[in-house]
């Protein structure tokens, strides 16, 4: 029984060995997803709040649903210094919005002049930590520096090009759709059934009949459970032949019975009744 119970743990040491490096990339995409959906709801916190009488500028919207999005959940990940830097990437993006409203005083440009310094540091800070660069970047700050100069210089802009407004008008919907299209998605996971609560309570070590192509069924075990649930790997009895799934999906399977709990008691018992089956004679002997 000792040598089995050796076995067990030297095995579970092995396959865990195994799993590792599928577990490390996993862990790390499920935190940048759980970022990015942080990042989601502060975005759309900003602009629900938005005063309907100072409408955002159109090009305005695809920056801070796409790129400063991703400036947040950057920030958000950042260990020690998460919240500060989440802190100063919300502070920099209200006055990115400021920056772009019209300025109808004296007193409002001179202070758009003294602020336009350090948000084009945090903004290019920010914009660097992402590595968003290219012509992308480049088009957008051509289009910042145009509306700030324009404040300042307390001129009217020049009547817009109607296929480039057109353009910003549509990317800018577009923008908006997507925040809701992915906020709403995340919302639709919160209704469950009895599957999905089968899910929540499958553990490490547990085995599984899984189907993974038409008509072929391979037996899998559960290796490793990401700390948010989102993603549960399961591999062979050797830690091999790795394959990822989410917990919506796993519910998904078993609801359709592609996967199935196999009674754990058994397997274990089997495999104690082989070991003292091939002990009997010692102990015969002895």
């Amino acid at each position: 029984l000792r040598d089995f119970t050796e076995f067990l743990f030297e095995s579970e040491q092995q396959v865990a060995h195994r799993v590792e490096p599928v577990a490390q990339t996993e862990h790390q995409q499920e935190a940048q997803e759980r970022a990015s959906a942080q990042a989601d709801e502060l975005i759309h916190t900003q602009l629900r709040g938005r005063d309907a009488s100072r409408p955002l500028g159109p090009f305005l919207l695809p920056f801070l649903t796409g790129p400063w999005r991703n400036v947040i959940a950057h920030a958000i990940l950042s260990g020690s210094e998460a919240d500060a830097r989440c802190a100063q990437a919300l502070k920099t993006m209200e006055q990115l919005i400021w920056s772009t409203e019209p300025k109808t005083s004296s007193e409002q440009r001179r202070e758009l002049v003294a602020v336009l310094p350090d948000l084009v540091r945090e903004l290019n800070t920010g914009l660097d930590a992402i590595a968003w660069d290219g012509e992308p970047r480049a088009t957008f700050t051509r289009r910042l520096i145009n509306t700030h100069t324009l404040a300042i210089r307390m001129k009217q802009p020049s009547p817009p090009d109607s296929q480039v407004a057109a353009l910003e008008s549509r990317e800018g919907e577009d923008a908006i759709k997507q925040l809701d299209e992915r906020r709403a998605a995340r919302l639709a996971q919160e209704d469950e059934d009895d599957f999905d609560d089968l899910a929540h309570t499958l553990k490490r070590g547990m085995w599984f009949d899984v189907e993974l192509d038409a008509g072929t069924r391979v037996r899998s075990r559960l290796s490793w459970v990401s700390p948010m649930r989102t993603r549960l790997v399961f591999t062979n009895r050797d830690g091999f032949d790795a394959f990822v799934r989410s917990e919506r999906e796993v519910a998904a399977m078993l609801r359709t019975g592609r996967l199935a709990v196999v009674d754990q008691v058994p397997i274990v018992g089997r495999a104690l009744e082989q070991l003292l089956q091939a002990q009997e004679p010692e102990l015969l002997a002895a």
